[in-house]
């Protein structure tokens, strides 16, 4: 729709990972061009506020990221390491996006220069000690490991520290620091190894060290949850925190994942937009929302142009409710899904929804969504008797019913949601259906009612809601009736 173009490397047949690592093989992130880590980058306030940090206007203490996997905690890191090494590029950058929208924080943005970059993922365990990494890295580490060598200290001095940034003022950018730090240990006995202590003791002088001397070293780190030990330890000097649960986070990660997906998504005229959305949000706006003024319209159709060539209601529900999961990697799932279901469905569709993601047909991102949350087999079974239950439907009705695939596969998607109550409500399954017009109540009753009659999986709450899911039993209940 509207010539929207998804990005290249979403066109194949098989959509790649979106994982962005700063591993060092050649293909790690800071290893790649900047220009294309720049072309995917959206400046959400997280890298607004990021990229202020290694700027000459930045706050003087360590820079601490703070959330789950898959938030787009390495691809931060990645652009850190970019803007140091190319800051002119980020700049423009930078320039180019304050151009098309106002956001203060990139104004005349001026990145730090002269840091030398050491980025590395430290869950691959490379660097038990950390202080190795920066003799192995650091333009002068040879020399400072010989002099600590000399010294007979556990771990290195912060006066060493100190000797070696002000010959090379460095920017320390450690991903996954609390996997790293959690795996440490002390060693029994007095002559064991104390691994665990040591690097207490050297990530408190780091951290002092960015603090007081923030000429010589930027300290970035990553980090799961602030309920732990290496939080506690990288915390002591009060970082500037950048968490991804923010008051901007959702509607910022919102225009990240379309970003991400399409090369265009940003040049599209709304009023375009709106002509091909209008019914959609008519419709919601009635089944959804009815009880809200009419002065509340605008801003209820305005969500829905934001999420194009989306719905919000498929949007809330993958980042929301399904991908809530364990074991799902957040924004990273959520791209690769949406980019398959978009590939099967985008360009013959106003707006995609649940119900485009046919249980019958794997190219609409079915097995890719199945991949992100499958525990225990339980999702694949439910998806096994939403196919059944189609195929009954399908060979025990006589009359002609046109919704049949999409209700029937937008309540299968709905019944995946581990983090709240399975399932929809009838209005909720009529605005996943809406495409170019209005359906009719009626006709939809109708049609809803026959396919629960032949269906032996369908499951209705005693609720003033009337919510339907699929079920492993073969019981139907018709409360919502």
């Amino acid at each position: 729709m509207l010539n929207l173009q998804l990005r290249q490397e979403f066109q194949g047949p098989h959509t790649p990972g979106t994982m962005i690592s700063l591993r060092q093989d050649g293909q790690g992130a800071t290893e790649i061009s900047p220009d294309y880590i720049l072309s995917i980058t959206y400046p959400t306030a997280d890298v607004r506020t990021a990229l202020k940090n290694v700027s000459s206007s930045r706050a003087q203490k360590p820079l601490v990221l703070l959330g789950d996997r898959g938030r787009g905690k390495s691809h931060i890191m990645a652009l850190i390491h970019h803007a140091l090494t190319h800051p002119q590029k980020v700049e423009q950058w930078a320039s180019a996006w304050q151009s098309f929208a106002d956001f203060p924080e990139l104004r005349d943005i001026s990145i730090e220069p002269d840091y030398h970059p050491i980025s590395e993922p430290l869950h691959n365990q490379e660097y038990p000690l950390l202080w190795e990494l920066l003799f192995a890295k650091h333009p002068y580490g040879d020399h400072a490991r010989g002099k600590f060598e000399q010294t007979g200290h556990p771990y290195p001095p912060r006066s060493l520290l100190e000797e070696m940034f002000q010959k090379q003022p460095t920017a320390l950018i450690l991903d996954e620091f609390q996997k790293w730090f959690e795996s440490l240990s002390d060693q029994p006995g007095t002559e064991g190894k104390k691994y665990r202590t040591w690097a207490e003791n050297f990530i408190q002088n780091l951290s002092e060290l960015a603090q007081e001397r923030p000429d010589i070293l930027i300290l970035v780190t990553s980090v799961l949850n602030s309920d732990s030990e290496a939080f506690r330890q990288i915390h002591r000097v009060g970082p500037v925190l950048i968490d991804f649960s923010g008051p901007t986070a959702r509607k910022d990660r919102q225009k990240l994942v379309l970003h991400r997906l399409f090369e265009n998504r940003a040049q599209l005229d709304e009023s375009s937009i709106q002509n091909v959305v209008s019914s959609y949000a008519s419709e919601r706006f009635r089944l959804k929302f009815s009880h809200h003024s009419s002065s509340e319209k605008p801003a209820c159709y305005q969500e829905v142009m934001d999420c194009f060539p989306f719905s919000p209601e498929l949007h809330d529900l993958l980042d929301n409710q399904i991908l809530m999961a364990e074991a799902a990697q957040e924004a990273r799932d959520l791209i690769r899904i949406l980019a398959f279901v978009y590939s099967a469905r985008g360009e013959s569709v106003p707006l995609v929804t649940p119900a485009d993601f046919f249980v019958d047909d794997d190219s609409c991102g079915v097995q890719s969504l199945l991949d992100s949350i499958a525990t225990a087999g339980e999702q694949e079974r439910l998806r096994e008797i939403a196919q059944r239950n189609l195929e009954t439907v399908r060979e025990t009705t006589d009359e002609e019913l046109p919704h049949a695939r999409e209700i029937i596969s937008t309540l299968w998607m709905r019944s995946m949601t581990p983090a709240r109550a399975p399932g929809a409500t009838p209005p909720e399954i009529q605005l996943d259906i809406t495409r170019n017009e209005a359906i009719d109540d009626n006709m939809f009753n109708n049609e809803l009612a026959r396919i629960i009659e032949n269906s032996m999986n369908v499951h209705g709450e005693q609720t003033a809601e009337k919510r339907l899911h699929f079920g492993v039993k073969n019981h139907a209940q018709r409360a919502w009736h």
